[in-house]
């Protein structure tokens, strides 16, 4: 098939499908990428079409470039794939306006549009800051791109989604139904792990309040925890999050890497994985963590459940019962190894068949 694929996304775990996507289909496939930014120029054996774009740098020129250059970018590109004959499109999101315009452009063609989550600042808290009059201000000032992202979404015909939370978000935002594909996860025949290590932990995400920190902190400071070690870049969240951490007595050894190879050898080295993401759509992270056989406490929320069978490959929680959370991990963290069951793996070819096979 020829294949065209649109996105305009920053790093993250859609980047991480898409990107695992590419290199399983593009063995088979003829594979164009259609992108406003330059994020995956390395991918080989693949065509790309980048068109250049300014970089807002402030709210009048984001609204300029989320109402009218980026709109403008991504009918030049419906114009080109058209003019191609593309077998299908596949359109991911948009760092900007989460449901791009060019599903709207593209309504009549065979199109995928793969929602990874809505644009969550507009339907819920999403920073320390969050109430204050500079952002909510800027969430007036932007509810033009909230429309923008409801219209376009609400165009697609079919959406595939990472979890089945992400389709009752998307069913209950937009009023759309998708099909769930889970980026990555094989179920596998339960297998007993022994894990060790269990006095060293580790959390991997950007530094914000959504990815629950403060939980994460409280749970391990609890616990009897005075250090972690963090996989992840910072945002405007950053120095509550120190502030936070220092205030539990938690050191964050904070690192940065994208490589796989660097980032499996750190979930190796813990014995304990954090995922306190407060509703997450999915989780890669935490995929990746039970790949690499770490004992995962999990906030019970979001698509982390849908990872984590509580006292199989991991234990889950919820907020209120973060106490209990705590006496658990502090019992394990003094043994030398636990017992885990596997019951699911990374493997991204499954996740390609199932994506081409929509497609035809």
């Amino acid at each position: 098939m020829k294949i065209a694929i649109y996105h305009n996304l920053d790093k993250g775990g859609a980047l991480v499908q898409l990107e695992k996507l590419i290199e399983k289909i593009k063995v088979d496939h003829d594979v164009h990428i259609f992108s406003p930014n330059e994020v995956l120029k390395n991918i080989t054996k693949t065509t790309h079409h980048f068109y250049k774009t300014t970089q807002p740098s402030n709210l009048y020129s984001y609204l300029l470039h989320a109402t009218i250059e980026l709109p403008q970018i991504n009918k030049n590109i419906s114009i080109e794939i058209l003019r191609n004959n593309f077998d299908v499109v596949y359109v991911f999101p948009c760092k900007v306006l989460q449901s791009p315009d060019i599903i709207r452009f593209l309504k009549n063609k065979n199109l995928l549009y793969f929602f990874a989550e809505r644009k969550r600042e507009f339907y819920e808290k999403t920073s320390y800051d969050y109430f204050s009059i500079k952002r909510t201000m800027a969430r007036i000032l932007r509810f033009p791109v909230q429309l923008k992202d409801f219209i376009n979404c609400r165009n697609a015909d079919k959406i595939i989604t990472n979890s089945i939370f992400s389709n009752s978000i998307l069913n209950r935002t937009y009023g759309k139904k998708s099909i769930v594909i889970y980026p990555g996860m094989k179920h596998v025949v339960p297998i007993n792990k022994k894990v060790a290590n269990t006095d060293k932990a580790i959390i991997v995400g950007q530094l914000s309040y959504t990815k629950g920190y403060d939980i994460a902190f409280n749970l391990l400071s609890n616990a009897g925890y005075r250090e972690v070690t963090v996989i992840g870049r910072k945002t405007d969240d950053f120095n509550q999050i120190i502030n936070i951490s220092s205030n539990l007595g938690i050191k964050i050894n904070l690192l940065e890497t994208e490589d796989d190879d660097e980032k499996d050898k750190l979930y190796k080295k813990h014995g304990v994985f954090i995922a306190c993401q407060r509703n997450e759509p999915f989780g890669i992270t935490t995929l990746e963590a039970c790949y690499n056989n770490n004992i995962v406490f999990g906030l019970n929320e979001g698509g982390t459940s849908e990872i984590i069978h509580h006292g199989l490959n991991g234990f889950l929680f919820d907020k209120e019962s973060i106490i209990n959370a705590s006496k658990l991990l502090s019992m394990l963290r003094i043994r030398k190894s636990t017992n885990i069951i596997k019951i699911n793996t990374i493997d991204w070819r499954i996740m390609a068949e199932k994506i081409i096979s929509i497609s035809k």
